[in-house]
């Protein structure tokens, strides 16, 4: 209910408001829905690339964000009841999609196993 409202009362506001409306949500996603996690188990798998000096496989880097991801999810979606108790930055925000946790869930984790497939096939 909250996305609809914020959605329609952007349409009265100018431009310099909606700009900050889209940073302050793209951030809250980027910190409070693992993201900033994920790409930093993305970024130790391009480290160790790097230190070991073997070729860098960019889907080496994506299967870490994607399990990393899904592992994240998975964890919100099983403890979201018990966190909904603490009212807190993070569950506002994940109240948002909370509805579509299971989906989210099987979303990254289809993609993890179909880019693994494919890849892992290719070799």
């Amino acid at each position: 209910m909250e996305v609809v409202v914020k959605t329609l009362a952007l349409t009265t506001v100018g431009w310099s408001e909606r700009l900050e409306w889209l940073w302050k949500t793209l951030c809250n996603e980027f910190f409070y829905g693992c993201h900033f996690l994920s790409l930093s188990a993305s970024g130790i798998v391009l480290a160790t690339m790097l230190f070991l000096q073997i070729p860098i496989r960019w889907e080496l880097c994506i299967l870490a964000y994607l399990l990393t991801q899904t592992a994240y999810m998975y964890n919100h979606y099983r403890e979201f009841t018990e966190d909904s108790q603490v009212e807190s930055k993070r569950v506002q925000h994940l109240r948002l999609y909370g509805r579509f946790f299971p989906a989210l869930v099987f979303v990254y984790g289809f993609t993890f196993v179909s880019i693994l497939l494919v890849f892992g096939s290719l070799q």
